[in-house]
């Protein structure tokens, strides 16, 4: 017997059975991206607009201060922005077919979650501001 027919080759399913999705289960695996990124989104939002608003408190005095120096660091360490870049350019890819047609799935759960999202948030947050802006002024 020779060493070479005593070598197997390899198996690619790793020994595991092999499990078809379909497209249209990736739904859910959209969704759940979104749930992680919208969150984000809003926090970061947030944290831009702290570091570009005038500072102000008790402590502090009138509001004359901001945290520009602080920018950078919002931009460049903060994970949102490399995170929104790779879906622009998983959905430019999807869009233009270089990707496979299940892509569109998942492509629609993260969309769809993200429009829900700012379905429900953008209107309390005007209201938030609208309340906030009547107390500056009473």
């Amino acid at each position: 017997m020779r060493a070479a027919s005593c070598i197997r080759a390899a198996d690619p399913s790793l020994g595991l059975q092999e499990i078809r999705v379909s497209s249209v289960a990736l739904i859910p695996a959209g969704v759940f991206l979104g749930m992680i990124f919208v969150p984000q989104l809003i926090r970061w939002t947030l944290l831009l607009h702290t570091t570009f608003r005038l500072q102000e408190g008790d402590f502090l005095g009138a509001p004359k201060r901001r945290l520009l120096w602080f920018v950078p660091f919002v931009l460049v360490f903060h994970p949102l922005p490399y995170i929104a870049a790779g879906m622009v350019v998983v959905s430019a890819l999807a869009s233009a077919g270089r990707l496979a047609p299940a892509w569109s799935w998942f492509l629609g759960g993260f969309y769809a979650y993200s429009l829900l999202m700012v379905v429900l948030i953008v209107p309390k947050l005007l209201v938030l501001r609208k309340m906030h802006n009547n107390e500056r002024k009473g």
